[in-house]
């Protein structure tokens, strides 16, 4: 009797699915989208990359705004004038440059006073002399906020943001020392332009260095 015929044996991996009658070790190769990157990055390459010098934008709305809006510039004025005020008088009480609180004690019964009355002194003085810098710079960068963005609202724009920002400064100055006097807000003007001068000619000195 002939022996009966051997059940066909399973194709190797890859026949019959595309493979071309590839071998198993040859069949399924898994993709890596990054092959070849591990090399690095050279850096000989690195001088033909151009970067943009400014901020580039999805919108052409967005590239046309050049200033903060008003909300924006009260609040980061403000903001920024409160900080500094409190640190500035804050190391001004820390090195008992400012005036001092109550009756001057004789240096004998100031050296006789415990330590930790002398650490409370020094963080009252600290506490009150930042606090009223902090006010004071507070309401000067709130002041100058609200004076220039109705000074760029009322000029519909036809003022540079330099003219716009001495002026605003200016009127700051006079209208904080409007309680002292017409001399006292002369010289709260001048030294309002003078420290918005000082500080644009600085920050265009920055730019140019960091170029």
């Amino acid at each position: 009797a002939g022996e009966a015929p051997a059940a066909p044996s399973a194709p190797p991996l890859g026949v019959g699915l595309g493979g071309g009658g590839a071998l198993p070790s040859q069949a399924a190769r898994l993709y890596n989208p990054y092959e070849g990157l591990s090399g690095g990055v050279d850096a000989a390459r690195l001088g033909s990359v151009r970067l943009p010098a400014q901020p580039e934008y999805l919108f052409v709305e967005e590239a046309t705004v050049h200033r903060r809006s008003w909300s924006e510039q009260l609040q980061f004025c403000t903001g920024a004038g409160w900080l500094a005020g409190s640190a500035l008088g804050g190391t001004v009480g820390l090195l008992g440059l400012g005036p001092q609180a109550g009756p001057q004690q004789p240096a004998a019964a100031a050296a006789a006073q415990a330590g930790k009355l002398r650490v409370n002194a020094l963080l009252n003085r600290t506490l009150s002399h930042g606090r009223g810098f902090g006010n004071a710079l507070g309401t000067i960068g709130l002041m100058y906020a609200g004076l220039d963005s109705t000074l760029h609202w009322a000029s519909s724009e036809r003022l540079s943001d330099t003219a716009n920002s001495v002026s605003a400064a200016a009127l700051t100055g006079a209208l904080f020392r409007s309680a002292s006097g017409p001399v006292s807000m002369a010289v709260g003007a001048a030294v309002g332009g003078g420290l918005a001068c000082l500080a644009l000619f600085g920050s265009q000195g920055l730019k140019q260095a960091s170029r």
